[in-house]
């Protein structure tokens, strides 16, 4: 017998896995089974049955599997991303699942998880995101909401981390284009950007990326969005 699935009609906040993920962690499984749990059961007399989670409008879950768009984490948000006003997630899909992508032939695997999830959440307010892991896929489409009014940015890891050079600019190059996109236009109602400089992203500390950290403060200011460190504050330079 099919499992027996889940209505919370009073739950309002959804938090799945660890946000970020353990350091040195291997790759979480997906969430696939646990997000069918909570999805009502479909049939062929009730083709659109109702919500079983009418009240929820905050969602954290790591990680997704958004490169099916008929699998339970695409059609979770196809159903309930109308109601978010928050949510935390990764930037891509879990490593084994791109790997298995691969192998079984789909070679036009790209990361569409989170242009996915923007258009499944219209009403969204609030975006955390970790961006950074170890299969940087192409994405496909440019990154757009019009109504997201703060994002907030965190690594892969709370420990610190030394870095050298090289990383460093490789870090400032995918954090530049992931900021190129949210200071495109795209984001007419974005106030907020929050950068966590901790862990992995410790390097980025005004001392010792001070000209990087001014050149885009100053493009966020140009276009009305608040550059913050990660307690909330002003980056003093």
């Amino acid at each position: 017998l099919p499992p027996k699935r889940s209505a919370l009609p009073h739950l309002e906040q959804l938090h799945l896995g660890p946000f970020p993920p353990p350091f040195g962690a291997e790759v979480l499984g997906s969430w696939d089974q646990m997000l069918e749990f909570l999805m009502p059961p479909r049939s062929e007399s009730t083709p659109d049955p109702t919500p079983s989670l009418p009240a929820l409008h905050t969602v954290s879950v790591t990680p997704l599997n958004l490169l099916s768009s008929h699998g339970p984490s695409a059609r979770f948000f196809s159903m309930y991303g109308a109601q978010l006003e928050n949510l935390a997630t990764h930037d891509l899909s879990p490593e084994e699942l791109v790997e298995r992508a691969v192998s079984a032939g789909d070679f036009a695997v790209s990361n569409n998880a989170l242009p996915t999830l923007l258009e499944h959440c219209p009403n969204l307010r609030s975006l955390i995101m970790t961006p950074l892991q170890r299969i940087q896929l192409p994405r496909a489409r440019r990154l757009a909401h019009a109504r997201l009014e703060r994002v907030a940015i965190f690594p892969n890891s709370e420990s610190y981390t030394s870095a050298p050079e090289r990383i460093v600019f490789s870090l400032r190059q995918h954090l530049g284009k992931l900021f190129d996109e949210f200071t495109s236009g795209a984001f007419p109602r974005l106030k907020t950007l929050r950068l966590r400089d901790r862990g992995e992203f410790s390097c980025l500390v005004p001392a010792d990326s001070r000209e990087w950290i001014q050149e885009w403060q100053q493009k966020f200011e140009e276009r009305g969005i608040r550059f913050e460190n990660g307690d909330g504050v002003r980056f003093m330079l």
